[in-house]
């Protein structure tokens, strides 16, 4: 009895060491950036009473009320506001996807393959993104990869413990967002068809999940009419680089539009292990491959259709983050079948493009703008009759209204430099701290407003564009 647990405790270290790693890595300057510009809706709809939750989420939001619910609880629970508390649910979900990865990757095809896609999950730059991030992402990646674990673990055992469980993970998924039903219903319909499994066992795991979607389409409707274009505009179009980073999504990051040779490299890599492993799941005893296959070709054939014939600009590596984690395990056990130099250099290559791009997020210059830090600047030197004014884009304007509104004084003016009441509140001549986005090589008196001098520059450099401006009246 002995000897058999000390064995079990030497093959459970490479997967501790893997969590470890991940731990550090998703933990690590938590609350270093300023939040994105999603964030703040996160924010902003955890703070409100549940009694205005649900009105103000059919205006606010695309997804479903779970993630706000429990952030709402979270922040009530530790009664702060900082980046690090609001992205702390996601890190620990995060970390605890590592073992969940690992266990999924050997039901489907052994232990070195689960060790291989936990390896791969720990330094997948999209996992760090969604990890450091105050949204539903990873949560429901965990959830649908234990609802995965579940259904595999079901049909084995014939377990009605699983199949219960692995049906309340996917109400789970279902509630904190709308697209997880791309991965879950492809899981229902595998499992709707293992006649290993007893009848009542398939009809539970998959009716429990209908029943919870059915129960969020109201809403879902209801926030479609009410902001039908809300997309991701030319993030989201269906052009050859974002195809690239959507075929390559786990080796996506945060800080890089452009698609480089390593993204093109490990897309061309996901590619070829999908098609070997569409040509290995045909044969009769490779059914968990074969839902791999599914939870990952139904999202992409999902967002592929989507953009490039109904114009939906979904076009984007957010949309496969779900389908991430059965990615990693076809990409691992793909590798596995190569003979052993090839499989070593083809791990060594994914595991060299995961590094650079998580250690390129975890740079100052791959943290959100740094929106905190202008408005932490304005505050320290704040005088009554001072103005904010901004041109920035809406990811940049959003988050610094949300930290004007908590470290500036009651009322101050934050406004768009376009809008009449700018002009207005300048006949006076404040002072005038101009926020704005453009190139470090931009004159720095660019556009002031007419009177006014440069008193001096700061820019970020977590956000070399993002530019304060103190501007002063002309004597």
């Amino acid at each position: 009895m002995t000897s058999n647990r000390l064995r079990q405790y030497r093959e459970s270290l490479p997967i501790w060491g893997i969590t470890g790693l991940a731990a550090f890595l998703f933990l690590w300057q938590l609350g270093s950036s300023s939040f994105f510009i999603d964030e703040v809706s996160s924010m902003i709809l955890a703070s409100e009473p549940f009694g205005r939750l649900l009105p103000r989420l059919r205006m606010a939001e695309n997804s479903p009320a779970g993630y706000f619910v429990l952030l709402h609880l979270w922040k009530g629970l530790l009664g702060s506001d900082a980046e690090w508390v609001a992205r702390l649910p996601s890190a620990l979900a995060g970390i605890a996807l590592i073992p969940g990865v690992w266990r999924l990757g050997t039901l489907v095809d052994g232990k070195r393959v689960g060790y291989i896609a936990a390896l791969l999950t720990a330094v997948s730059p999209l996992v760090l993104q969604y990890a450091q991030q105050a949204r539903p992402y990873m949560p429901a990646m965990l959830a649908l990869t234990f609802a995965a674990i579940a259904a595999l673990e079901a049909e084995r055992l014939q377990s009605w413990t699983w199949s219960i469980a692995g049906a309340g993970a996917c109400v789970v998924a279902l509630s904190l967002h709308y697209a997880a039903l791309a991965v879950v219903a492809p899981l229902c319909a595998w499992v709707l068809l293992r006649r290993a499994m007893d009848l009542p066992m398939r009809l539970v795991y998959c009716v429990v999940p209908a029943t919870a979607w059915l129960a969020w389409l109201p809403l879902a409707l209801m926030q479609r009419s009410d902001h039908p274009g809300s997309q991701l505009g030319e993030n989201g179009t269906f052009t050859r680089g974002h195809a690239v980073r959507v075929l390559g999504a786990p080796f996506d990051d945060r800080y890089t539009i452009e698609v480089g040779l390593l993204k093109i490299v490990a897309a061309a890599a996901i590619l070829g292990a999908i098609a070997w492993a569409a040509l290995r799941s045909r044969r009769s005893d490779h059914s968990a491959l074969r839902l791999m296959l599914a939870m990952v070709l139904v999202p992409l054939a999902a967002v592929s259709v989507a953009s490039a014939l109904l114009g939906i600009e979904i076009m984007n590596s957010r949309y496969i983050t779900f389908a991430t984690p059965f990615l990693l395990v076809i990409l691992g056990s793909a590798v596995m079948r190569l003979p052993s130099p090839a499989a070593l250099a083809s791990l060594g290559a994914l595991l060299a493009i995961g590094i650079v791009g998580v250690a390129g997020s975890h740079s100052r210059e791959g943290f959100y703008p740094d929106t905190r830090g202008a408005i932490n600047e304005i505050s320290a030197q704040w005088r009554p009759g001072d103005v904010v004014l901004t041109d920035s884009t809406l990811g940049v304007r959003f988050p610094l209204d949300y930290y004007a509104r908590q470290n500036l004084p009651a009322r101050a003016p934050v406004l768009s430099s376009a809008e009449p009441a700018a002009q207005q509140a300048l006949l006076t001549g404040p002072r005038v701290w101009i926020v704005r986005e453009e190139q470090p090589s931009a004159p720095s008196s660019a556009a002031l407003p007419l009177g006014y001098r440069t008193g001096w520059v700061r820019r970020f450099p977590a956000s070399p564009d993002l530019t304060l401006t103190l501007a002063l009246p002309r004597p």
